[in-house]
């Protein structure tokens, strides 16, 4: 495997879809190639930090919500236009 096929089945292997020989050919690469292990370990933490970047609080009872002083501001400044 080369570094481009380690790219192409990046999304794959993450996923645990790759088939079981493909899926050892990817790690013994891994095994070999300290670039490649540099890219999958940035590739996940960019994953992680998507997936926790539009979060909302967690100890918001309502996730999601607006906050009732955003939506009374946002009708006040509508109706003073």
């Amino acid at each position: 495997m080369t570094c481009q096929h380690l790219i192409d089945f990046l999304t794959e292997y993450i996923d645990g879809q790759l088939p079981l020989s493909q899926r050892a050919a990817f790690e013994l690469h891994l095994a070999i190639c300290s670039q490649c292990r540099a890219y999958l370990h940035n590739f996940k933490v960019t994953i992680e930090a998507t997936q926790t970047a539009f979060n909302d609080d967690p100890t918001n009872e309502n996730p999601g919500s607006v906050p009732e002083e955003l939506v009374q501001a946002i009708l006040k400044a509508r109706q003073a236009n």
